[in-house]
């Protein structure tokens, strides 16, 4: 980075050091957001915009993530009851009970993983 670049947020005086690694505009010490060390790489810097852009969508991620994995667990609890009563009323053998529950199992969970990322708010 030139050292006689200034900072290019909010019409800040002070001498840029880095650039934003999304937008590429120069960026001073104090408009610099770099503790990402858990990204692949080490740390990247954001500006204060970036920055603020990537912590909503990760927020609008986690909800989603967070719908998945109760829309799925909910369909898997519904199609291991729905398959297991059906083994019921097909058969006695207890083999094709658990050969229901376990198909009911894994398509409830899937219809129910499914729906809840097509159902939900973007």
């Amino acid at each position: 980075m030139n050292a006689r670049v200034g900072c290019e947020v909010d019409a800040c005086e002070e001498i840029a050091v880095q650039q934003c690694t999304n937008c590429g505009r120069a960026l001073c010490r104090g408009h610099t957001v770099a503790d990402y060390s858990h990204l692949p790489g080490g740390q990247r810097p954001y500006c204060t915009d970036c920055d603020a852009e990537r912590r909503q969508v990760y927020r609008r991620v986690r909800a989603q993530g967070l719908r998945a994995i109760a829309g799925s667990a909910a369909g898997a609890v519904a199609g291991s009851a729905v398959g297991y009563l059906a083994g019921v009323v097909v058969t006695s053998a207890s083999f094709t009970h658990t050969v229901t529950t376990d198909v009911g199992f894994i398509a409830g969970m899937s219809i129910g993983l499914v729906a809840a990322l097509r159902l939900g708010p973007r």
